[in-house]
């Protein structure tokens, strides 16, 4: 009712079906039929009552299309199949009348039961009985729990059909194992020692007929055609619509039916017969078995001679009582044939039921398939990909490899812990390197080279992240070494880079123009890009009155005797080291100790003529008379 008016209210129109249940079947009787008297309606607010209820004969029927959405369904919580797929339970006041155990079992049949999210409500004495697992809070007072996306609750306790105990065994069939071979005839002679001259037959709870005793056939005649064991096909003339409602009250729980002076016909004659139901129970039989005890009523006291007109009266008395008793027959029948009609209404029911649960899980794989698919295709597209980033490392590693190998330069790759990542082929010019010791500890690699601790100075770029340059030289070789950090693409620093390049010619070079210096008469200064004096040679010495290494290193702007920081000098030093060769328009004076004051012309030349490479300039000093 709620759920029809909210969707009135959103303006949504969705397949509704709910499940009830219950364990008693005459409750769900009553239920099915949806009749209600006005003093229970007028609880019900006015604006659901107009629309969920309608009068009939002084009651409130419930309107088609809510009866529609409901299936009425006879379930134990504890041993029957549970449903499943379903978006609520409303299970109120239940679980306190289970033991312990039971209510966890029902607790995880209902998280079974329920999708992802959906949503349990229990009554105010209920509670999840600890399985936290299953159910979140949502609302304490209201008792409203969420069944958890992460609960896996435990069904194998719940089977896919009746359980053995409660299952009916098959027609006739005995229990197997140790169950006692059952005689009927046996049953069948303990029955008659009670009714002496009596014919029993022994029907199943389905009226088949088991076993005879004594000549029945005054009372049941055998049918035509295929074999039928009925007894109520089998009943002489109106005897099998007696004997229906009877054999149903001894099979429902009653202890004994009576069917008093019955007329049955055999062979053109009339007589009368009393028929008694008793219920069996023998060992070893799993269904209820009845005993039908026929016996023929003696009508010897009844030949005495009548009037006429009295026997006409009997006669229509006669007529009478079995015209009321064919009207109860009939309407025993009928009784029968509606409670059967319900019966099938409630079977159809429920297998309406499984089918919409069958539809839906149905559903349910074909959704799975599709989305398998969609991963399928997703996985062999990411699958593509990843071949061809495979291919493209690969080519990439190629190509490092070939550069590595070709590459002049001397390079050894240190990660973190200072092991050997990688080198090129020149470091086994400074190493004893073979190719297996990629992996080894640095340290554990004997050098050729001599004054520099490279295991030092490269923890130290770890720990700055600076950069380190030194100069090494090995018996036939100099080298400048140079220490950097190893980064990442992504700017994270995983070891050190150490670099090895040879500049053994540039040494050779640096010594032949130190010698040429020395060789020069006039005074020569060597100045580097910092504007510090590299080298001199032995007539500038004299002439500043330095020492052998005491001008090695100083400013040249602050050398003796002069203002060398001239703005004409400081203008000549920069053209120089952009490859530019120049001569100062202005004189330097300077005091010879043997000379005197004398005037220098200053001229300054670049080391190369390269603007790029220009590392070194040379400020040269000529006497101004010359």
């Amino acid at each position: 009712m709620l759920l029809h008016a909210e969707m009135r209210k959103q303006q949504k129109n969705f397949p509704l079906q709910i499940f009830a249940s219950d364990i008693d079947e005459n409750a769900l009787e009553k239920a099915r039929l949806g009749r209600y008297s006005a003093e229970a309606v007028d609880a019900v607010p006015e604006q659901y009552r107009r629309d969920a209820f309608g009068p009939v004969d002084g009651h409130f029927l419930v309107a088609k299309h809510l009866r529609d959405s409901i299936v009425f369904s006879c379930q134990n919580l504890v041993s029957d199949p549970p449903f499943s797929r379903l978006d609520l339970v409303s299970c109120r006041n239940v679980l306190i009348y289970l033991q312990s155990e039971a209510q966890r079992k029902v607790i995880s049949l209902f998280a079974f039961a329920l999708v992802p999210g959906a949503h349990l409500f229990l009554g105010k004495s209920d509670s999840i009985s600890g399985r936290d697992d299953l159910f979140q809070l949502v609302d304490k007072d209201a008792r409203i729990f969420r069944r958890r996306a992460s609960a896996k609750p435990n069904i194998t306790d719940f089977p896919l059909a009746p359980s053995a105990e409660t299952r009916a065994a098959p027609r006739g069939a005995m229990a197997a194992g140790a169950i006692k071979p059952l005689s009927l005839a046996h049953i069948n002679q303990e029955v008659l020692l009670e009714h002496y001259k009596a014919a029993v037959v022994i029907v199943d709870a389905r009226g088949k007929i088991l076993h005879f005793f004594g000549d029945a056939t005054r009372f049941l005649q055998l049918p035509t055609g295929e074999a039928d064991l009925d007894i109520l096909a089998m009943a002489r003339d109106r005897l099998g619509l007696k004997l229906r409602p009877a054999l149903h009250r001894v099979t429902d729980g009653e202890a004994m039916a009576h069917i008093h002076d019955v007329p049955l016909r055999r062979n053109g004659d009339t007589f009368r017969a009393n028929v008694t139901l008793r219920p069996l129970h023998p060992e070893g039989w799993h269904e209820p078995l009845v005993a039908i005890i026929f016996e023929e009523v003696d009508s010897s006291g009844d030949e005495a001679p009548v009037n006429t007109e009295l026997g006409r009266d009997e006669v229509v008395r006669e007529l009478e009582r079995e015209l009321a008793a064919t009207k109860n027959e009939l309407q025993a029948t009928y009784e029968q044939f509606e409670t059967s009609n319900e019966e099938l209404k409630a079977a159809n029911e429920e297998v309406m039921s499984m089918n919409e649960e069958l539809q839906s899980a149905n559903e349910e794989l074909e959704t799975s398939k599709e989305e398998l698919q969609s991963i399928n295709e997703e996985l062999t597209t990411v699958n593509n990909q990843l071949s061809e980033k495979v291919d493209e490392l690969g080519t990439t590693n190629n190509d490092l490899a070939n550069l590595l190998n070709a590459t002049p330069v001397a390079v050894v790759f240190l990660d973190q812990n200072m092991r050997i990542k990688r080198f090129t082929p020149k470091a086994t010019d400074l190493f004893n390197l073979i190719p297996e010791d990629a992996g080894r500890p640095i340290e554990h690699i004997s050098q050729k080279f001599a004054g520099v601790n490279i295991v030092d100075d490269a923890r130290g770029v770890m720990a700055h992240l600076n950069t380190v340059e030194r100069e090494v030289h090995t018996q036939d070789a100099w080298y400048l070494v140079r220490l950097l950090p190893y980064r990442t693409i992504d700017n994270r620093i995983e070891g050190v880079v150490a670099v090895f390049q040879d500049v053994t010619m540039h040494k050779v070079r640096q010594r032949l123009a130190i010698t040429a210096l020395d060789i020069m008469r006039r005074p020569a200064i060597v100045v580097d890009r910092n504007r510090s004096v590299v080298q001199v040679n032995e007539s500038a010495r004299e002439m500043l009155g330095y020492g052998h290494r005491e001008i090695e290193g100083a400013a040249f702007h602050r050398l003796r005797g002069e203002d060398w920081n001239r703005p004409a000098l400081r203008r000549l030093l920069d053209q120089a080291f952009d490859g530019v060769a120049g001569e100062s328009p202005e004189t330097l004076r300077i005091a010879s100790p043997d000379q005197g004051e004398v005037a220098y012309r200053v001229r300054v030349t670049p080391s190369t003529g390269d603007a790029q490479s220009v590392w070194f300039v040379i400020v040269t000093l000529a006497p101004q008379d010359e």
